[in-house]
């Protein structure tokens, strides 16, 4: 398999998800499969927060009447873990009051069942997938799974959320975009009486999957038009446009091993094979960039970036936005 030094090669890759989390594909249900994760138990649950400050004249407590801390009992140590800080009117959800809702998509979708589970930022963030069971095949040959991620978090700065994310499945690369008019996601708020509604989110599944058919006939066309070399420089110039602020000969020099690499992803990766040339594999050839090209330590660290940072979303959707007018 031709390889090369910029990109991770595609036999040695992993869906983010499984990267971060455990393989849950065994699991008979959504409960079972928090349980092989280890994510259930952990009772989440407030404490008040004080500070003792130590003066000349002694020492003297002070309590926060605004906010309290979250804390979880780890079930693998059993030992008391630090969440997060967040509001008085912060609204637990235990990680099992999920289960039911899905095992309701798993039933409602056709989906075999989850795929994996895990958590991120210390347990900040948890997370089920499952893969559902439709592929889409562009060109006959080119295959387009999606999954669907239920995810909570537990410091305040997300909402439970239910997402649809195409991926496609030759090079694993993640290809979550919005398009004006479709959903792509269902989201409840954490308030103190704020609770998992499995109908009113089962209710909002069609709206999900007219995202998935309006994504599969934009990468048809996409697939369908053709793209020059002067047109990808174009695309690579207007996606990293924020980044060209910066100077200096560092600077220089990661551009020109940024371009090096889409360029060789552009014309020479395996992964192009029946799409070079074309707005698609533009679009892949600058998600693949994004997705395996970048330089971490570590493969989870990878996986941490793919499913967290902003400015690779970003870049995506610019990508998306120009390619699909």
């Amino acid at each position: 398999m031709t390889t090369t030094r910029f990109v991770t090669p595609p036999d040695q890759r992993r869906l983010p998800w499984l990267e971060l989390g455990t393989d849950v594909s065994g699991a008979f249900n959504a409960y079972d499969a928090m349980v092989t994760a280890n994510l259930t138990g952990w009772d989440i649950r407030k404490l008040r927060q004080s500070a003792c400050e130590i003066t000349e004249h002694g020492a003297v407590r002070v309590d926060n009447p605004d906010k309290v801390m979250l804390v979880y009992t780890d079930p693998a140590t059993h030992a008391v873990r630090y969440l997060s800080t967040v509001g008085d009117k912060y609204g637990i959800h235990q990680n099992e009051a999920v289960a039911n809702l899905i095992d309701a998509l798993v039933a409602d979708t056709g989906a075999a069942g989850c795929t994996s589970a895990g958590t991120l930022h210390g347990g900040r963030q948890v997370y089920v997938t499952m893969t559902l069971p439709h592929v889409t095949s562009l060109g006959g040959f080119d295959n387009v799974r999606f999954v669907i991620e239920t995810s909570t978090s537990h410091d305040g700065t997300a909402a439970f959320r239910v997402r649809l994310v195409p991926y496609r499945q030759i090079c694993t690369n993640g290809l979550h975009v919005s398009m004006d008019g479709f959903v792509n996601e269902v989201t409840i708020r954490h308030t103190s009486n704020s609770q998992i509604d499995v109908e009113a989110v089962r209710a909002k599944l069609p709206r999900l999957y007219e995202y998935a058919a309006e994504f599969e006939n934009r990468a048809a066309r996409m697939l369908e038009t053709r793209m020059s070399d002067t047109e990808f420089d174009d695309l690579i110039t207007a996606v990293w446009h924020t980044d060209s602020a910066a100077t200096g000969a560092r600077a220089e020099k990661n551009a020109q091993r940024r371009n090096e690499a889409l360029h060789w992803l552009w014309r020479s990766a395996d992964t192009q094979a029946g799409i070079t040339g074309t707005r698609w594999g533009a679009f892949q050839a600058i998600t693949e960039h994004l997705d395996h090209s970048a330089r971490t330590r570590r493969a989870d660290d990878r996986a941490t970036r793919v499913l967290t940072s902003s400015d690779l979303a970003k870049k995506k959707q610019k990508a998306f936005v120009l390619l699909t007018p």
